[in-house]
C-alpha cells in the first residue's frame, strides 16, 4: 500500500509541474503575441497605413493572445439584424393564433 501511495503523490508531482510548465509556455506565448502586435502596427504606421487597418491588425493580435492563454472573449454581439431586433423570429407560437382560427 505504501508504494501505491508513493506513485500517487509521484504522479500528482508529475501532474502539477506539467502545468506549472505549460502556464510558463502560455505566458511566453502571450508576451511573444503582444511584441509582435506592437512590431506590426509600428510596420503599418510606418508604411502609412490607415488608423482603422492598424486597429484591425491589433484587435487580430489581441485574440490570438488571448487564444494563445485560453482567456478569449466571446465575439462581440453584432448591431441591428439579430435576433433582438425581430422578437417575433423567436416566437414559437403557431400561426394560426393570427387568424383567429384557433
Amino acid at each position: 500500500m505504501p508504494a501505491a501511495a508513493a506513485a500517487v503523490l509521484a504522479t500528482a508531482a508529475v501532474a502539477r509541474e506539467l502545468k506549472t510548465a505549460a502556464v510558463a509556455v502560455a505566458a511566453v506565448a502571450a508576451a511573444t503575441a503582444a511584441d509582435e502586435a506592437v512590431v506590426v502596427a509600428a510596420a503599418a504606421a510606418a508604411e502609412g497605413a490607415p488608423e482603422r487597418q492598424v486597429r484591425r491588425q491589433q484587435r487580430q493580435r489581441q485574440a490570438l493572445q488571448a487564444q494563445q492563454v485560453g482567456q478569449s472573449k466571446p465575439p462581440p454581439l453584432r448591431q441591428g439584424n439579430n435576433s433582438m431586433s425581430y422578437p417575433h423570429a423567436t416566437c414559437r407560437m403557431p400561426l394560426t393564433h393570427k387568424l383567429g382560427t384557433a
